[in-house]
């Protein structure tokens, strides 16, 4: 049996609390008991939720910056390796403020990673 959940702002703040870095707007639960009669509870959200936020947080306001980066890729490790492309086309050779800013984007992606890609799962025994 599965159920999936909106979160309240509470949920949001237990999960940051929990993980150390606040889920974007979008995140969902899935909780499932299985067979055995464990629970299983999974944090899901879409990598284009997770780069609003990897965006924000890393300064990169351009939005063809933005545009470059994001592209079509469906991965969190194509998004950096384009972010880390993207910083080398803008301003070879000078590390300005934008170029900075784009280069944070791998680090602030890996902080979200666990939701995108591996997402977080708590398991508990039944009585």
């Amino acid at each position: 049996m599965t159920a999936v959940f909106k979160l309240e702002d509470a949920d949001f703040d237990a999960i940051e609390e929990l993980v150390g870095v606040r889920p974007p707007a979008g995140t969902y639960v899935t909780a499932s008991r299985l067979y055995d009669g464990n629970l299983q509870a999974n944090v899901y959200c879409a990598l284009q939720d997770v780069l609003a936020d990897v965006f924000e947080e890393a300064g990169v306001d351009d939005e063809e910056d933005q545009k470059a980066i994001t592209g079509d890729h469906t991965t969190i490790e194509a998004v950096s390796a384009a972010a880390k492309a993207r910083a080398k086309e803008v301003n070879p050779g000078r590390k300005s403020a934008r170029v900075k800013a784009i280069e944070k984007v791998p680090a602030e992606l890996d902080r979200y990673k666990k939701y995108v890609e591996e997402a977080s799962t708590t398991r508990s025994t039944s009585s």
